[in-house]
């Protein structure tokens, strides 16, 4: 189902994020053994697994599986005015949380700002 490269990729973003393999393994309920066999191509894990380690690891599924070898550094105008327009039109949503709680208006602007700061 899946090549060995996403491997690969989560042992890049394992030594870019300073996370140690055995609280990856920990963390994430595998085993050194399914790692090595995953590694091997002997088995493939789950897509429900790679889903979770690609949120651990703060990438996409997709990022985890294909070939792309680049995470987005930052955001384009598209992208930023996208995002802004859902922060100012949906402060309500729950998709934007802070500590278990929906986010104030005032906390939807600060990260709109903190947006705006990063684009690339």
């Amino acid at each position: 189902m899946f090549d060995t490269q996403f491997v690969n990729r989560i042992n890049a973003l394992l030594a870019e994020k300073g996370i140690e393999k055995r609280t990856f393994y920990s963390d994430c309920g595998i085993t050194s053994s399914a790692f090595s066999q995953w590694a091997t191509g002997k088995t493939t894990p789950r897509e429900k697994k790679l889903r979770e380690i690609a949120e651990y690891l703060g990438v996409t599924f997709e990022y985890l599986i294909n070939e792309k070898e680049e995470t987005p550094t930052a955001f384009t105008d598209d992208g930023l005015t996208d995002c802004l327009e859902i922060l100012r039109e949906r402060p309500d949503t729950r998709a934007l949380v802070h500590a278990g709680r929906d986010m104030t208006p005032e906390q939807v602007e600060k990260v709109a700002a903190f947006m705006r700061s990063i684009r690339g």
